[in-house]
């Protein structure tokens, strides 16, 4: 007779362990990387950071346990990014679309470059309404 085998699937707990992860990080507790950009220390876990971004993970494959961010973007474009590695989601401003483009595009983010081109797209439709996606106008 073959034994019966259980499945337990926790629907949310990939979710629950980025969660507890945050509370972690927000608490300074077992952050194994510091990501530097103009002059500030951001905490973070390697693992979260690597799977979050490319350039992270190439990095980190290199041994780097300190890693610093070119300085072309803000401190709070960097810190936005990494909280959406955390949680998944990002709150982006018309205004400040274009700067978190920069970051995600050297973070190498693909998820985020694609929503923030789109964004920018959109301003420059509405300012210059004569321009297409294209660049063309009409």
């Amino acid at each position: 007779m073959t034994e019966r085998i259980h499945s337990i699937n926790l629907h949310n707990f990939s979710n629950s362990v980025l969660e507890t992860l945050n509370e972690q990080r927000n608490r300074g507790h077992f952050c194994d990387v510091t990501v530097r950009i103009h002059g500030s220390m951001l905490r973070a876990h390697r693992c979260v950071l690597a799977a979050g971004s490319p350039f992270f993970q190439d990095k980190l494959l290199l041994g780097y346990s300190d890693i610093e961010i070119p300085s072309v973007v803000s401190v709070q474009s960097v810190q936005k990014l990494i909280d959406f590695m955390y949680s998944g989601v990002l709150r982006v401003s018309q205004s400040e679309a274009l700067q978190i483009l920069t970051a995600a595009s050297i973070l190498q983010i693909k998820t985020v470059i694609d929503e923030c081109t789109r964004i920018v797209s959109q301003n420059v439709g509405d300012v210059f309404p004569g321009i297409q996606d294209s660049g063309q106008d009409t």
